[in-house]
């Protein structure tokens, strides 16, 4: 049930992820952040990059379980009926996170302490405006410094999404302005689960069929069973072209001169609209993109309000206030 408590007091900056929903769809804008209204229902995929995310940066930072505890922690006292559910996704995601990590910590290091830090600027728009890379780190071969971005998806994106990537161009735009010499940005495209095991045949055999596993992992399951991994070595060749994460393929590099394009074409007017608005809830804006609206948690809201449906009552059931728990509502049949 959402609160009835009046949104916080004035933010202390505009977040990128304010624009963006800004850019995408002002409804949906004025909902979460005027409105300050967020779904109560769980959302798989996200509360799994949420995890996988905290024990990454646990990891950057060396304090295992400290932002995955308190994450997981958190998912469990929102739904405390699904605590199994959740706690074996949070532990399948931090075991994909610190396999990431492992190979990642082999080519870059952390520059200083830019693990989660809010990078911010203040242009005399109202007030500040920010954003939150994952990581900012220096490459240990040569020196160049990049923000990563850490993206758990089945399926990977192709090169050319990082070159108007408006979220990594900004992160990037914001650390140039801090002092931050980021030469570019990298997309670490991370699959949502882990290695599959191999079954083994009713004649004691490993199964030779096409799986989404690697090496190691078929490897580590013929030793398990005795079998001779040397007799298998096709599958080696076969499971090589198998990639459960990639941080080469969708990376583009900037000089500050294309940073000013967009800062000044896009950026910087979203940011002085959405201040311009910050206390104003428009019903136009709306997206109208089948592929954008079908995701987004406001979808039943939306379509509910233009059929002069009972919106508030939907607001006090399937939405809460930000910051607030979900308590389940009292009818009035049940009193």
């Amino acid at each position: 049930m959402a609160s009835s408590t009046p949104a916080t007091s004035e933010p202390k900056y505009v977040h990128y992820s304010q624009i963006s929903t800004w850019l995408t769809c002002k409804h949906k804008h004025d909902l979460s952040y005027i409105e300050r209204l967020e779904t109560n229902r769980r959302i798989e995929r996200m509360q799994f990059g949420t995890f996988g995310h905290a024990a990454l940066a646990d990891a950057w930072l060396g304090t295992p379980g400290e932002r995955f505890n308190k994450a997981l922690g958190e998912a469990i006292e929102d739904n405390p009926d699904d605590r199994f559910a959740i706690s074996e996704m949070a532990m399948e995601a931090m075991s994909v996170a610190l396999r990431v990590h492992a190979d990642l910590a082999k080519r870059f290091r952390v520059h200083k302490d830019n693990v989660e830090k809010t990078l911010t600027v203040d242009g005399g728009w109202g007030l500040p405006f920010g954003g939150t890379p994952d990581v900012i780190v220096e490459d240990v071969n040569d020196g160049s410094i990049w923000i990563l971005d850490y993206k758990f998806r089945a399926s990977f994106l192709e090169p050319d999404s990082e070159l108007l990537n408006l979220q990594m161009i900004t992160y990037q735009w914001l650390a140039i302005e801090n002092d931050i010499p980021v030469v570019g940005t990298r997309q670490v495209q991370i699959r949502p689960y882990l290695p599959k095991e191999p079954k083994v045949n009713k004649t004691g055999g490993m199964s030779r069929a096409d799986l989404m596993s690697d090496w190691p992992t078929y490897k580590l399951a013929l030793e398990r069973e005795g079998l001779d991994p040397a007799e298998y070595l096709d599958m080696e060749a076969k499971l090589a072209s198998k990639v459960f994460w990639d941080v080469d393929t969708c990376r583009a590099i900037r000089s500050r001169e294309e940073l000013a394009y967009f800062a000044n074409g896009e950026i910087i007017p979203a940011i002085k609209s959405v201040i311009a608005r910050r206390h104003e809830v428009d019903r136009s804006g709306r997206c109208f993109n089948s592929l954008v609206c079908s995701w987004c948690s406001f979808n039943e809201l939306c379509v509910e309000e233009a059929k002069g449906g009972d919106v508030e009552f939907m607001k006090q059931t399937l939405y809460r206030i930000k910051g607030t728990r979900m308590t389940v509502p009292v009818l009035e049949e049940d009193v």
